[in-house]
């Protein structure tokens, strides 16, 4: 109880399907989610998409979901890879993103991301099911400060998550939108 947990892998599919990661705060019988990520929705393929999920327990244990949801007349497929369940001993914390918003038509300079955990060098991504955008010239400016630059070129439009990882400890804010 009290330490920060993050389940990540890797996953391939496509299909009428829905699919998601999600920690329990306890057995599988436990009420408490203590965050869930989607993977993919249905229709389409996506091949090797990097999904996490973080959460805090109260309970001595926690229970990692990858749940299939069929959504209609097949084929559907879903694969993992890479799983892995990790404790993070330095929580980060995502609290917002400025500007929060970009055109797919170039770069946009983040100014201000801001959260609690920053240091070393940590990977920044936008990330929604099917499309991850790594950032460049990420900047740790203090420990609840980052810059950096997305290139939105070309990307799809929608609403992103916004994710900081360093070793096993990830932070994850929504929204960004292109």
């Amino acid at each position: 109880p009290g330490s920060q947990y993050v389940f990540s892998g890797q996953f391939a599919g496509g299909g009428n399907n829905i699919v998601t990661i999600e920690l329990l705060d306890g057995d599988i019988t436990s009420p408490t989610s203590m965050g869930n990520t989607v993977v993919h929705i249905a229709g389409g393929t996506y091949d090797w998409t990097f999904a996490s999920v973080v959460g805090t327990p109260t309970q001595p244990y926690v229970t990692v979901v990858w749940k299939i949801d069929l959504e209609g007349a097949g084929p559907h497929a879903a694969h993992a890879d890479a799983l892995s369940l990790d404790v993070c001993d330095n929580p980060i914390t995502v609290t917002g993103i400025t500007p929060n918003i970009g055109a797919n038509s170039g770069l946009v300079n983040i100014t201000n991301l801001a959260g609690t955990g920053f240091s070393g060098t940590p990977t920044v991504t936008l990330r929604r099911p099917g499309t991850t955008i790594t950032a460049t010239d990420v900047t740790v400016v203090s420990t609840t400060q980052i810059t950096c630059t997305f290139d939105l070129t070309g990307q799809p439009a929608g609403a992103y998550q916004v994710m900081v990882a360093d070793g096993p400890c990830m932070g994850i804010y929504s929204s960004f939108v292109i």
